[in-house]
């Protein structure tokens, strides 16, 4: 009986010790399964976070911030927008070699966010639909080919040399240079597309003789008799966010919509609205091409055609200098040149020019306040980024703080 019972006694002893290291052993398998349950998550959230959404970004869809005044009015300074990729055709990135989710520049640094070691000639995907008259494109900011690293694409660096010439700019700033894919994101409203003949006068853009239908809401600039009366809480209500400068960077006035333009009037500490128009056959120096026999300012322009792929023009000296970016750099011809009166390709005589990409003429919808092609030129095939199709957060200027009437809408 004793042997019996020690025997059960040592058995029950036994099956808890069993028991004991069983569970142990379970809870161990447990834990170790779902540390690597954990594992394979955060690594499936990487390689969604890593490869996924930057390939989503690449050729479907991508988000982009409205930073300047530009386009006020269709689009604020705080918008952000999802930008389709496939409704002009994914363009296959010419620079591949990136730190995902950044574009050009380390946060809070000079230093690239890119390697050019690999460098991938244009090619881009089919598209749903081709840029017309009216459109608005996000695309590279083409004169951000060369930029001072202070300043970046806020100060235009052939502007900086038309000032103060090339060898001040470059002993003062650091000047770089950026493949197309890497340059500033710009977004403004598509007027003239290849193959057009854009004209401005007295602010009314033409295209091809026939007066363009305009944007609902576009801007001018309007020196304003008694702006003072406008205050905070008055400029919010009417939606005016933006100052008109004179020549001597003076605030006189505002940008305004015709709509705002018959608000402002009615209030009564106002005296006189009038719109601040260049005179026709004044010359603008900072206007495109910087060239006083044109005679061209921001609002009497042209007439100007627009290249077109594979059209051939007989050279002269006049559409050598409208279309000398398109040759050299554009085009890749570096060996392009006017002199004695003839066009030069690489030391060879040439009459005549056949343009190997389409390009198109880019204009804000706040016409008195936008760099863009009336300063700077052509925006060729190459550039383009895609079509901006919805806001979906709005913000107040300078602040995080949701503007919630101008969230969730699409663009016009």
């Amino acid at each position: 009986m004793l042997a019996e019972g020690y025997f059960c006694v040592g058995s029950k002893n036994e099956f808890k010790r069993m028991a004991k290291k069983y569970t142990a052993r379970t809870v161990s398998r447990k834990k170790k399964q779902e540390r690597k349950q954990t594992i394979l998550e955060w690594g499936e959230t990487l390689i969604f976070a890593l490869v996924l959404i930057p390939l989503v970004n690449m050729f479907a869809l991508q988000s982009y911030a409205i930073p300047t005044s530009s386009m006020e009015g269709s689009m604020l300074v705080g918008d952000k927008l999802f930008v389709s990729k496939f409704h002009y055709g994914a363009r296959i990135p010419m620079t591949p070699l990136s730190i995902p989710f950044l574009h050009n520049m380390m946060p809070g640094s000079t230093a690239n966010s890119y390697s050019e070691a690999i460098d991938l000639p244009y090619k881009r995907l089919p598209g749903l639909e081709s840029i017309d008259n009216g459109s608005i494109v996000v695309f590279n900011f083409p004169d951000g080919d060369t930029t001072t690293v202070e300043y970046q694409s806020s100060q235009s660096y052939r502007a900086m040399v038309r000032q103060a010439g090339r060898d001040v700019i470059h002993d003062k700033f650091e000047v770089i240079t950026r493949p197309i894919d890497k340059r500033d994101n710009y977004v403004k409203r598509c007027v003239g597309i290849a193959g057009d003949t854009l004209e401005i006068k007295e602010t009314q853009v033409y295209i091809n003789g026939t007066a363009m239908e305009n944007p609902e809401r576009l801007q001018f600039g309007y020196k304003v008799e008694g702006y003072a009366a406008l205050n905070k809480k008055m400029r919010d209500k009417l939606e005016i966010r933006d100052f008109a400068m004179d020549d001597y960077r003076r605030k006189v006035g505002f940008h305004l919509s015709e709509e705002q333009v018959e608000k402002v009037k009615s209030i009564n500490a106002i005296k006189s609205v009038q719109r601040m128009t260049d005179t026709p056959g004044v010359w603008d120096k900072d206007v495109f091409p910087h060239d006083e026999n044109f005679k061209w300012n921001r609002d009497n322009f042209g007439p100007l055609w627009i290249p077109k792929k594979g059209a051939t023009i007989t050279l002269n000296e006049a559409n050598y200098k409208l279309y000398r970016r398109c040759f050299k750099d554009y085009e890749n011809n570096p060996g392009f040149e006017w002199k004695n009166g003839q066009a030069y390709l690489d030391g060879k005589p040439t009459n005549e020019y056949t343009f190997k990409m389409d390009y198109y003429w880019m204009m804000g919808d706040n016409r008195h306040n936008s760099q863009d092609s009336r300063y700077w030129g052509f925006v060729p095939e190459d550039h383009i980024l895609g079509k901006p199709i919805f806001v979906w957060l709005s913000t107040h200027p300078g602040t995080w703080k949701p503007n919630w009437s101008k969230c969730l809408r699409a663009v016009n």
